[in-house]
Formats: structure tokens, sequence, C-alpha cells
């Protein structure tokens, strides 16, 4: 799947937008998609250490055209960060027509 396949498509219902996206989450952080909310951590919750970050990270940005994340990946604090917080923060990147 290309980035430009995977962007936020405004036709498609929120519903499938999230399952699309928590999909990818799940599949990087080798977990069950059920077992992922919104308030879900990288860290903490889903166990991504460094590396599995870093390989999220490209995933995010190839699959899903989230460029902003390369552009501050030094310095977010990603021990706090939510798969909802990364989902809104796709969903406002990629509707953005700018």
């Amino acid at each position: 799947m290309s980035g430009i396949e995977a962007m936020y498509d405004p036709s498609t219902s929120d519903e499938q937008q999230w399952e699309r996206f928590v999909n990818a989450i799940a599949a990087a952080a080798q977990v069950r998609p059920e077992t992922i909310s919104r308030a879900s951590r990288l860290e903490y919750d889903l166990g991504i250490d460094s590396l599995a970050l870093a390989e999220l990270v490209v995933m995010l940005i190839v699959d899903f055209g989230m460029g902003t994340l390369a552009d501050d990946f030094d310095q977010r604090d990603w021990s706090g960060i939510t798969v909802g917080a990364l989902y809104e923060e796709y969903r406002v990147n990629s509707s953005d027509p700018a």
C-alpha cells in the first residue's frame, strides 16, 4: 500500500478509517487490533520499544502520509503518545488540502 492509497479519505466513515489505522498499529506492535483503544499508549500499553517505534513511524510516514512525524521525531515525548492522538494527527494533516 502506498502513502497515496492510505491517505485519509473523508468519504470513508471515520470508523473504517480508524479500523484501518488500528490494524496498521497492531501489526507494528504485534498485538491484536481489538486490544487497542484511543487511550492506548504506544510504549506502556502496546510495549513498543525504540526500534519498534522507529519502524512504526516509518510505516506511518510511508503508508499514511504522516510526514510531520519525521520533522519532530527526536523532540517528541513518545512515552505518553496515545494511538488516539496519532490518529487525530493523521486525520487533521491528511485532510488539509495545503
